[in-house]
């Protein structure tokens, strides 16, 4: 869906040093880096894999500038998270690097993320996204975690 709205291939980026969670070994990101190869492999969709250390979005947007970041609708949420740094900081630098966000709804606990956290979203971030409709895309309830058990 990302690579059709945008026409450009999608990249996958890893972030080996997540803003909540313990940085990944060395096994765990030659583990995924197979994985995902794998389902990258002969995509028209995919792109190039990346691992990165930039566990913020305003991090990301410098190291990746016109760029659209494509997520789900809880990670969206944590953007404007003061947890993360400064909401305005963030937007000031979407708009100066001119990056977009394609977001997917998720289910949390079975609700949709997007209808318990919508009124949380800095309306300047909203402008810059495109919040896919569950018609195209239905909310679903798994998180990547999910499913590299799932894999496992």
């Amino acid at each position: 869906i990302a690579a059709n709205l945008t026409g450009q291939p999608v990249d996958l980026e890893v972030c080996i040093r997540n803003v909540d969670k313990p940085a990944l070994s060395y096994a765990t990101i030659m583990d995924r880096r197979e994985h995902l190869i794998e389902a990258m492999y002969n995509k028209p969709w995919a792109g190039t894999l990346l691992f990165t250390s930039t566990p913020t979005f305003a991090q990301k947007t410098v190291a990746f500038p016109k760029s659209t970041f494509v997520v789900g609708w809880d990670t969206f949420s944590r953007i404007c998270d003061p947890k993360y740094g400064s909401v305005e900081e963030a937007v000031n630098l979407f708009n100066r690097h001119k990056v977009k966000f394609i977001v997917f709804d998720r289910l949390i606990n079975g609700q949709s993320a997007r209808l318990m956290t919508q009124r949380l979203i800095h309306p300047e971030i909203m402008a810059i996204s495109n919040i896919i409709d569950p018609e195209v895309m239905p909310a679903v309830e798994m998180s990547s975690s999910q499913l590299r058990k799932a894999k496992s």
